[in-house]
């Protein structure tokens, strides 16, 4: 039998100001440190339930978080044992039953730190709570459905989705029976606005961030834009023409051109000097075309990009000379309290830069409230029309931080 041995080590005390802002002190923790070095696969998880070694099967489960019957144990063991009430109360029997749905092999890594959201929310709150996690084999209407249909038989309260844009053509169709939250669609994304009533969204509209942009460009020039591949960048370009900006040049990007693009940078130095110039791509695309403007001392009037980059990620892959008139629009960082950040930071969760974390976060107070009342609010968000509405800023990005102006 394997053994392990675990040092729980509490930090009891958290100091606070009169303000109620979070203490630089470090947050409680507790660490347990594995003596033995071989790996907890699924078997060895199971055997460690079995053998109700709960707080091994508790510390190890993250690594190999993958059944949903593991998944399911995790979430009743921290209810039993307490992690699930921050402040217990007594006089309470009340319990948040919640359902979450997902196509694990689509999303993939967010499978995992959509959890740790979740966790990290309830976790902060003075209620027990419950809950589950359901894959879903795809996302056909048959399966969504299946799912949906299991999950209101087995009374939860409601649910959350992550999903991906193969479900559009299936959400319309959807009748669920219980309040269902998807956390990355946007209403805008759907071509028919007849929907089920108890289908709340919680995406964001690009439409939206492109239209306070358009306030940091200038109408006297023309704009240009590098656009990815991906639906999303699809959805931010036509966005940016919807605007009624000139567009006088578009091109698609891809790091696999990155061995060309100084070459084709160059050739296109006319256009992209003094323009506005939109970049519809990821992070990591975002940085390499910052850094080949700036190597090719060509020098855009404005740059602009909408919440792809909004990702502190941007510091350590440009220099600050390449970062400037940046401007990045944001839908996060709006909480009432910035103690969210810290309790999701806790479980590696990421609500300030991550914003499906953030609409997550959103989705499980919402939920919350629905059953408790409002104890406080984490966000300042409302939902209108079963659409969660943003506070959209923009921020310049300065030598070490987004510094917002508007």
């Amino acid at each position: 039998m394997l053994k392990y041995s675990f040092i729980f080590l509490m930090i009891v005390s958290i100091a606070y100001s009169k303000s109620q802002e979070i203490s630089p002190l470090p947050l409680p923790t507790m660490e347990m440190i594995n003596t033995n070095p071989e790996l907890c696969d699924t078997r060895c998880l199971e055997k460690l339930l079995k053998e109700e070694q709960i707080f091994s099967f508790l510390a190890r489960f993250t690594q190999y978080a993958k059944e949903s019957r593991l998944l399911s144990a995790f979430s009743k063991a921290m209810d039993q044992h307490g992690f699930g009430k921050a402040y217990p109360n007594p006089n309470s029997d009340a319990q948040m039953k919640l359902a979450i749905i997902f196509p694990r092999k689509q999303i993939g890594s967010y499978s995992t730190t959509t959890i740790n959201t979740i966790l990290s929310y309830l976790t902060t709150q003075s209620n027990s709570f419950y809950f589950e996690v359901f894959d879903l084999p795809n996302e056909s209407l048959e399966s969504l459905s299946a799912t949906l249909g299991n999950i209101e038989g087995r009374h939860f309260g409601g649910t959350i989705a992550i999903l991906t844009s193969n479900s559009l053509p299936s959400i319309p169709k959807l009748s669920p029976k219980i309040p269902l939250y998807i956390a990355n669609i946007h209403k805008e994304q759907l071509k028919t606005a007849q929907v089920s009533p108890q289908i709340i969204f919680g995406g964001i509209s690009y439409q939206e961030q492109v239209a306070k942009l358009k306030h940091f460009t200038d109408s006297q020039l023309n704009t240009a834009m590098y656009t990815d591949i991906s639906n999303t960048g699809k959805r931010i370009a036509a966005s940016v023409k919807a605007e009624g900006l000139n567009v006088v040049f578009q091109e698609d990007f891809s790091l696999k051109q990155a061995a060309k693009f100084s070459r084709s940078i160059q050739s296109k130095a006319k256009i992209l000097r003094n323009s506005n110039l939109f970049l519809n791509t990821a992070i990591n695309d975002t940085a390499f075309i910052l850094s080949q403007l700036t190597y090719s001392r060509i020098r855009p009037a404005v740059i602009l990009t909408t919440q792809l980059g909004f990702n502190y990620a941007l510091f350590d892959l440009t220099q600050a000379n390449a970062r400037r008139s940046l401007y990045v629009s944001s839908v996060t960082g709006e909480q009432r309290t910035p103690e969210m950040n810290e309790y999701a930071a806790l479980l590696d969760a990421d609500v300030h830069y991550d914003w499906i974390h953030y609409s997550t976060a959103i989705g499980v107070e919402y939920f919350y409230q629905k059953l408790f009342g409002k104890e406080r609010d984490w966000f300042s968000e409302d939902i209108k029309d079963n659409q969660v509405r943003y506070n959209i800023k923009v921020y310049r990005v300065t030598s070490n931080l987004f510094e917002p102006v508007d």
